[in-house]
């Protein structure tokens, strides 16, 4: 139901700006069914977030968690494979990292600010975050054929995403940055 919300928030708003636009004759009946379709758009991504919220709770905590752990242990396993991989390889392992649990852990995140509180949640998902950054860096690079900036800003990634996970265990909180 996510996306059907997502998807109509983005026809509604792209109708209602068209509509808008054409100054000095706005197109009324565009902006009117493009503000109804953002209406349609948002009840359903309010009603999405409610139904997750009533099947969320403590279970989906752990489950985060533990995604989070085995997030960070992959990192470290394809950090030691990276340097033998061919480039494509390593696009091709940072894009379904990207788009598994690096995607479910994006989508946790709003649950997760209000389960732990701001500044829990930013000693452990800021240094994530910055971790997140840099695998994406490092998939970019590798698609531009930059070895060197891609393996580098792998590893880089990799210890943020390993320092979340060590603030999340109950450690110090440390900055990785040099």
């Amino acid at each position: 139901m996510r996306i059907r919300a997502n998807v109509l928030l983005s026809i509604g708003t792209i109708l209602a700006t068209l509509g808008g636009a054409r100054l000095p004759a706005v197109e009324w009946t565009l902006v009117v069914v493009g503000a109804i379709v953002l209406i349609v758009g948002g009840v359903l991504h309010r009603v999405d977030a409610r139904k997750a919220r009533s099947e969320g709770g403590v279970a989906d905590t752990g489950a985060d968690d533990e995604m989070l752990r085995s997030l960070s242990a992959t990192l470290d396993e394809l950090c030691e494979r990276a340097p033998s991989l061919s480039l494509e390889a390593l696009v091709e392992h940072l894009s379904e990292l990207e788009t598994g649990a690096m995607g479910q852990l994006a989508d946790s995140i709003p649950r997760r600010l209000a389960e732990m509180g701001g500044e829990r949640f930013a000693q452990i998902f800021g240094e994530y975050a910055a971790g997140e950054r840099l695998v994406h860096r490092a998939w970019s690079a590798a698609a531009d054929g930059h070895r060197p900036e891609a393996l580098r800003s792998l590893q880089e990634g990799a210890d943020r995403i390993r320092a979340a996970v060590t603030s999340l265990d109950g450690g110090p909180a440390r900055s990785v940055v040099a």
